[in-house]
Formats: structure tokens, C-alpha cells, sequence
């Protein structure tokens, strides 16, 4: 408490998580997972989802007094983890949850992408008239999400400054996840006529 003392009195409160103290394992690890809100255009608004990745502890999860402070067991993100064996991607992830514990092998395209997407939608929508409404700008948000035992799924936090690195992985997921929505970003805003035909309104894209 004295080392993580707030002396700042907060206007609107705080909000307080429970613990997910029984999560979904990754072969014995504890998980998060990233997506990305991309709003590549404020003026018209025109908002994606997008696919990001898994990261994985470097210790096995356990609940012991004595592996409370560790922070390769209990901290996921990467600041508190080595670069090896830390990041893993959504097809990864789906394979080992439904070799090892049970789920479903659509459990990542039925569940959990939808429910991302609708939430993702609901933050856009709750959160932008606090944006500027300016042509030109785009802004990048990134939503981290956690995954029980009984495969419910947990938003952990929306971060509107989020890292983009090019982070150390065998997969090369990045940087071919910043270069494919800076990429999206540059025909929306510079050429729409390179857009594929599924994104215009007459084919039923909204937002």
C-alpha cells in the first residue's frame, strides 16, 4: 500500500476488478489477449476491428502465497516477461485450449471474435463524442481481454496509447499488424477506390 500509494483524489472514482482467480490456461500459463479498435477516419468515422495476439506468463500459474508477488506468474504483458515463448497467436491459442482443455476448435470465431467486435462497437459508440471530429486523423486503441475456465470472456482494459513494437516472436506477427492497419488507414483516408467492394454501403458495411 505504501509503495502504490494514490495521493491524487480521483473525481469519478475508481473502478476495482475482481481477480480471475480460475483462468483458462495455455498449457499450464497464464494468458491475455489483444485486439485492436482502429478508427481510421474521425470524419466520416469509420471504425475496424482488428485480430492482435496472445501473451503468455513465463511461470506456471499457481495460487499459492508464495507465487502472489511473482510476476512471470501472475503478470502477463510484456514488460514484466522474457521475449522468448511470450507471444503466440489467435490460431495458437485456439489449438491448445481445444487440445488441452476442451473448447470448442470455433470457440475463437463464434465466441470470442463476436463478442470482441460487440464490444468493441459498444466503446466506439459509448466513447466518441470525446473525440475530435477532425478529417485526417486516425487513432489506434488496443483491448485486452482474459478468458476464464468456464470460457467466459473478461475486457481487462482499453488502452488508447497502446505500444508498437516489433515484438520479438517466431511468428512475425508484428510488424505485419502495424503495416496491415496503417496500410487499411492510408486507403481509407487517401485512396477509397483501392477499398475492397464489401466495404461500401451498398454492399451493407456500416459501422
Amino acid at each position: 500500500q505504501k509503495k502504490y500509494r494514490c495521493n491524487e483524489r480521483l473525481i469519478d472514482g475508481v473502478i476495482v476488478q475482481r481477480y480471475i482467480d480460475k483462468p483458462a490456461l495455455f498449457s499450464g500459463y497464464k494468458f491475455d489477449f489483444r485486439t485492436y479498435m482502429l478508427i481510421a477516419s474521425m470524419d466520416p468515422y469509420i471504425v475496424f476491428y482488428h485480430d492482435g495476439f496472445v501473451r503468455r506468463s513465463g511461470n506456471l500459474y499457481k495460487t499459492d502465497a508464495a507465487s502472489l508477488a511473482d510476476d512471470k506468474t501472475h503478470i502477463t504483458n510484456s514488460h514484466s516477461q522474457d521475449k522468448e515463448n511470450h507471444f503466440f497467436s489467435f490460431a495458437d491459442l485456439q489449438e491448445v485450449l481445444t487440445r488441452e482443455s476442451g473448447f470448442d476448435p470455433r470457440f475463437f470465431d463464434e465466441v470470442v471474435r463476436p463478442h470482441a467486435m460487440r464490444t468493441t462497437n459498444f466503446m466506439f459508440h459509448a466513447a466518441k463524442r470525446k473525440f475530435k471530429h477532425r478529417s485526417g486523423r486516425f487513432q489506434l486503441f488496443a483491448l485486452d481481454w482474459m478468458l476464464d475456465a468456464d470460457g467466459g470472456l473478461h475486457l481487462l482494459e482499453a488502452n488508447g496509447n497502446p505500444q508498437t513494437s516489433d515484438y520479438p516472436s517466431e511468428l512475425k506477427l508484428t510488424p505485419m499488424i502495424w503495416m496491415n492497419m496503417m496500410e487499411l488507414v492510408h486507403k481509407v483516408q487517401a485512396a477509397p477506390e483501392e477499398l475492397p467492394a464489401e466495404f461500401a454501403a451498398s454492399a451493407g458495411f456500416s459501422l
